[in-house]
């Protein structure tokens, strides 16, 4: 049984796979040519080039069984998908009171985006729940969602991205550059334009990122573990790294790595293909 993974966001569309063979091999694929897929590997296609991915598709070694989807992209894309896996319907994923582990406090669950949704209970299912969980999405929005210890969603912040704000100064002013951001420690004391608009964005994401840091930590008398993901978050993590040590070290916790991980969306999408009755 081969179930298709798409995560298609505003400017890329992910693929993975799961499969299933009841027979003799779980989540592997046997290849019969040489378009056999792996399903652990993520492709990735630009929004306007999905022509690729229909090509994917269409040279499987089986035809797919299942598509699961989330989508936070253009109306225009999704029918694109819709028709790229035709027959096979689709089953976008929305928000709801409740998915397999993770509950939800929102006030609205529909109001919640689908890749926050599923991206937290990817993370979820990677992390045994011993402590409070952040999910920081640096995409072209900034995301910060934070699980508490009893695998409950309390909310989270949203906020410009990275190249939200380069690209905003530099639409919004007539002499500021769009500035290079190389993921490095800033000085206190910028003596430049580009290090002066590069270090002020990284103090704006990681002050963000920071004060949820401070409000979970006390709220729940734990320091939160922090996953981050998202093409922008090289650019932060320096920063966010140091600044996470030394709060957390002043508060008695000791220092906590930040974990990275490449598809959360496509891991809460995986977890649902595994737990489906049909599966």
């Amino acid at each position: 049984m081969l179930t298709v993974l798409l995560d298609a966001g505003n400017s890329r569309i992910k693929v993975s796979f799961e499969y299933r063979d009841t027979s003799e091999h779980r989540n592997a694929c046997e290849p019969n040519d040489s378009s056999a897929i792996d399903p652990g590997r993520v492709y990735a296609f630009a929004s306007d080039g999905l022509n690729a991915l229909a090509d994917l598709i269409g040279n499987l070694p089986e035809p797919p069984s299942r598509a699961l989807g989330v989508s936070v992209t253009s109306d225009a894309i999704r029918q694109e998908l819709d028709t790229i896996l035709s027959p096979r319907v689709i089953e976008w994923q929305t928000p709801g009171p409740r998915l397999l582990r993770l509950k939800n406090c929102y006030l609205n669950p529909a109001e919640l985006g689908p890749d926050r949704w599923l991206g937290m209970l990817g993370v979820l299912t990677r992390q045994p729940i011993d402590r409070p969980l952040m999910l920081v999405s640096f995409g072209t929005a900034t995301t910060v969602d934070t699980i508490d210890d009893h695998e409950t969603f309390l909310g989270g912040l949203i906020f410009p991205g990275v190249s939200m704000m380069q690209t905003s100064l530099g639409a919004g002013t007539a002499r500021l550059p769009i500035a290079p951001m190389p993921g490095q420690m800033w000085p206190p004391f910028p003596q430049g334009t580009q290090a002066a608009i590069a270090t002020g964005i990284v103090a704006a994401q990681t002050g963000a990122i920071m004060r949820q840091w401070q409000q979970v930590a006390e709220h729940l008398g734990q320091a939160p573990l922090v996953f981050v993901t998202g093409g922008a978050r090289a650019a932060i993590l320096p920063e966010l790294q140091a600044r996470i040590d030394a709060f957390s070290v002043d508060m008695g916790f000791g220092t906590i790595p930040i974990i990275e991980c490449e598809s959360p969306v496509l891991d809460g999408l995986r977890a649902v293909a595994q737990h489906s009755p049909d599966a």
